[in-house]
């Protein structure tokens, strides 16, 4: 079995490399039915169940979504994940399936994948302003500037908070060099590459 099969990690998985024996040997509709589940979470068939045993039902169904999952999450060019199943020695009637089913779930898988994940409130708006403390003593008058800053959240939460000139500074300083480390990735040829994938 040939080592380039690089969106799967190296070494292989064992849960692929372990059922890659199993799984051609597994009839067409089956391996259909099962691929069908994986992406589009539909039960697999009695049918299915009866003629492969529950173990091997289990065995093909965990090798499917590991490879699915990763060529998805990894947006695997066609022509890679073909290459890559020959590698495995996948049927070619197989790799055919598997390729036309994620030309044309893909989209849908990653949309999928983008709303179950966790994530946090986003910033809807931000309000500031600038309060002029006055610090006198006896021999000085320091004039101390503090940045009032609100926080309207995508949740409907606000939050409020304070920080001074030199922290300030320091966020304006990292949200520009966060905007460009962005740039810079968005140039890059092998972002533009997989833009292009998705697109396809």
């Amino acid at each position: 079995m040939s080592g380039e099969v690089e969106f799967l990690g190296t070494p292989l998985p064992l849960e692929v490399k372990n059922a890659m024996p199993l799984m051609r040997k597994v009839p067409g509709p089956a391996f259909t039915a099962l691929l069908q589940g994986v992406v589009l979470g539909t039960e697999v068939p009695e049918s299915v169940m009866a003629a492969l045993g529950p173990d091997a039902v289990d065995i093909v169904y965990t090798a499917l979504q590991v490879i699915v999952d990763a060529a998805v999450r990894l947006q695997v060019k066609t022509i890679d994940f073909q290459t890559a199943m020959r590698n495995l020695n996948m049927p070619d009637a197989y790799i055919k399936t598997m390729s036309k089913v994620l030309r044309a779930k893909r989209s849908e898988m990653i949309a999928s994948r983008l709303d179950s994940r966790i994530s946090y409130p986003s910033i809807k708006r931000l309000r500031w302003r600038v309060d002029v403390a006055i610090s006198t003593s006896a021999m000085t008058r320091v004039l101390k500037p503090a940045i009032l800053m609100e926080l309207s959240l995508s949740d409907g939460s606000k939050k409020q908070f304070e920080v001074s000139q030199e922290k300030f500074n320091d966020l304006r300083y990292n949200v520009a060099l966060l905007l460009k480390g962005m740039e810079d990735v968005e140039g890059n040829v092998i972002m533009k590459s997989k833009k292009d994938t998705l697109k396809r």
